[in-house]
């Protein structure tokens, strides 16, 4: 569970996921890690059926307050096995896949749940952040404990790949800098997080 604020989510998650991919209102869309259901309230306020899982009780909880999503507690590790196949539209999870025990074993489960044309939308820390690179082992990546895996754009668009996902967008985002600067450095490689976007 990684807890974004209600502006984050509102000025960046929700615009780059849901209008830039062009999800049609009604679609079906799972957001995995949902922590306090900040992300599902913004998606039911445009009209879309929702779903979320988080594995913590207090999180979840706190999410009943903030969306009308149908809401499972349930250790993603596990698969996804609450649903059947070819049902969602979309799955989102953010900052997520680098604290599982297999992220291919996700990403499969994701495509499976999927129908086709549905898309899923990833975040991670990115290894080959510039930032890692100038401070090392201070790195947040590095520093989180609870991190089993990190990933460089390359890695992660490879098990995608293998997960049977066409690549339909991946870049490295500077969230902080002026939007003008924002488009030629996010293809570079070195931001701080990488953001994913495949296609069934």
């Amino acid at each position: 569970m990684v807890i974004k604020s209600k502006k984050i989510i509102k000025d960046i998650y929700f615009p780059l996921a849901i209008n830039r991919e062009k999800i049609a209102p009604l679609a079906k869309l799972l957001d995995v890690g949902c922590a306090f259901g900040y992300f599902l309230g913004y998606c039911d306020k445009y009209g879309f059926k929702t779903f979320g899982i988080e594995v913590s009780k207090n999180a979840i909880e706190k999410a009943r307050k903030e969306t009308n999503a149908k809401l499972f507690r349930h250790d993603v590790n596990n698969g996804l096995n609450l649903f059947e196949n070819n049902y969602f539209d979309l799955v989102t999870a953010f900052d997520l896949i680098e604290h599982l025990d297999s992220p291919y074993k996700f990403l499969k489960e994701c495509h499976r749940v999927l129908k086709i044309g549905g898309k899923v939308v990833l975040t991670t820390p990115n290894l080959g952040a510039l930032a890692r690179l100038l401070i090392k082992d201070k790195w947040h990546g590095f520093k989180d404990k609870t991190h089993k895996y990190l990933f460089t754009p390359k890695s992660l668009e490879f098990l995608f790949k293998r997960s049977g996902f066409k690549i339909v967008r991946l870049e490295t985002p500077f969230h902080p800098l002026p939007k003008f600067i924002k488009p030629f450095l996010n293809k570079t490689g070195l931001g701080g997080q990488i953001w994913i976007v495949g296609e069934k």
